[in-house]
C-alpha cells in the first residue's frame, strides 16, 4: 500500500464516520497537491541552477 492509498483509505473512513466532509477532503487534497508541487520546485530549482553553472563554468 502506497502512502497515497493509505491517505485515501483513511479519508474514506473519516468520511464514513462523519468526521470529514467530501468537500473538505477535496479541498485538502487540492492544497496538498499544490504544496507538493511547490516543494518539488523549491528542491529542483537550486539543483538545476547549480548544475547549469557547473556545466557552464567548465568550458
Amino acid at each position: 500500500m502506497t502512502l497515497t492509498e493509505a491517505t485515501n483509505y483513511m479519508a474514506q473512513v473519516y468520511i464514513e464516520e462523519g468526521r470529514l466532509t467530501e468537500r473538505r477532503w477535496r479541498k485538502i487534497k487540492r492544497e496538498s497537491l499544490i504544496m507538493s508541487i511547490l516543494l518539488i520546485l523549491v528542491i529542483i530549482t537550486p539543483a538545476l541552477l547549480i548544475l547549469i553553472s557547473f556545466l557552464g563554468g567548465n568550458q
